[in-house]
């Protein structure tokens, strides 16, 4: 069978920046390429999968499709959140399709299975013909569901779903370094994530927007249009920003003039920092391969994005503010806040809709990088191939 990526290809991506290329244009619309990155990239290590404000009380589930595994999330009666593998250990069917609320236990929607919120099986009703069959009564080599290796993080649930990835600290340590000093408990939301949006373009295209691709900023975003600091560099040409690209986590952070001039007054309270001095600047940064993360100096925007398939992408997203911002003394900045981020939001599909497009002509060709502002995305592209690589050594082996 032939490689997502072959060996040309390989070397010209591992190439110094001033002669690498990027990606070539089937990687984003190719469904072979998609199923090898669905297992190499999504599946082989940790990934942002829903928010925990989802489940928010004990008994509460959601299955949720992670890239065509079914996953259900659920919140344990000791306020842990569990992620299991929504699949019944008898005829592969979902436990559930819909979301529960306050459940004792989980039942399953095909032959009425009953599992501990844990995932332990408990009855499987006329199993041998009676209605009260228990688990002891199941002789099958495995009866409870499969717990998926999960972490929770600053309202964010991750999951490893091959259950080999490096320790969740490593994985989250560039972003939670950044941050070491935020208040957590602090945080308040107005109300509950965004609903999904669907963008018919591929991950990795978003991705590259997101953060990676600072410099489409002044011609893409009206807001950025109108900022002095945009584009991010003074009048001798040096950037304004710090450029992130550390061990997976890619993006810009900025100080507080930088972040005023850009961005203004809000009028909402600053976010909670533990440290007394607090926060003034802006974080904008996204962390391989599926959250985006967003913390200005008065609120925090967060998104989850998970590829449908090669084509398109489906991202939630979930705003946070210093408690006292959610009083109704201040709905209309958090209304202009969200309506600014919506506006970006729509702004950044259309442009990668259209890129998208573009990758299917027959002219289309890997691309060049531009060395004053591409290093994140050398670095993304790299990381990408990575997967590859080590794929194709495996083969030769």
């Amino acid at each position: 069978m032939t490689p997502p990526l072959t060996r040309e290809e390989l070397h010209r991506i591992a190439e110094p920046i001033e002669v690498a290329r990027t990606l070539p244009p089937r990687a984003f619309t190719d469904e072979i390429f998609f199923e090898a990155e669905r297992r190499r990239v999504f599946g082989a290590g940790w990934m942002a999968l829903a928010f925990a404000a989802d489940t928010p009380q004990p008994g509460d589930a959601m299955p949720i499709d992670a890239l065509g595994t079914p996953l259900l999330v659920v919140r344990q009666l000791d306020g842990s959140i569990a992620v299991l593998h929504n699949l019944s250990p008898y005829d592969a069917c979902p436990v559930l399709i819909d979301p529960v609320r306050g459940a004792a236990e989980l039942v399953s929607a095909y032959h009425g299975w009953r599992f501990e919120l844990s995932g332990r099986l408990l009855a499987a009703p006329f199993w041998n013909g009676r209605p009260d069959a228990t688990a002891r009564d199941v002789a099958l080599g495995r009866k409870n569901l499969v717990r998926i290796r999960s972490a929770v993080w600053c309202g964010v649930v991750f999951v490893d779903l091959g259950g080999n990835a490096p320790p969740f600290d490593i994985y989250i340590r560039p972003l939670r370094q950044r941050v070491p000093d935020l208040a957590e408990d602090a945080l308040a939301a107005a109300t509950g994530p965004m609903e999904s949006v669907d963008t018919a373009a591929n991950w990795k295209t978003l991705f590259e927007n997101t953060c990676i691709n600072v410099y489409h900023e002044g011609f893409v975003h009206r807001l950025y249009k109108a900022a002095a600091d945009v584009p991010r560099v003074d009048a001798q040409g040096r950037k304004t920003f710090e450029e992130i690209c550390d061990d997976g986590l890619y993006g810009l952070g900025f100080g507080a003039e930088a972040a005023l001039a850009a961005y203004g007054d809000s009028g909402l309270p600053l976010l909670p920092w533990r440290n007394a001095s607090g926060r003034q600047g802006c974080l904008i940064v996204s962390l391989y391969p599926s959250l985006h993360f967003t913390v200005m100096r008065d609120h925090i925007v967060v998104t989850i994005a998970l590829p449908l398939g090669p084509h398109a992408t489906r991202s939630r997203t979930w705003t946070l503010f210093a408690e006292a911002a959610c009083s109704d003394e201040y709905e209309m900045p958090r209304l202009l806040v969200t309506q600014a981020m919506v506006a970006a939001g729509s702004e950044d599909a259309r442009i990668c809709e259209a890129i998208q497009s573009a990758r299917r002509s027959l002219l289309a060709e890997p691309s060049p990088y531009c060395p004053f502002w591409d290093r994140m995305h050398h670095d993304f592209t790299q990381r990408v191939a990575q997967a590859y690589a080590r794929a194709l050594r495996h083969q030769d082996a």
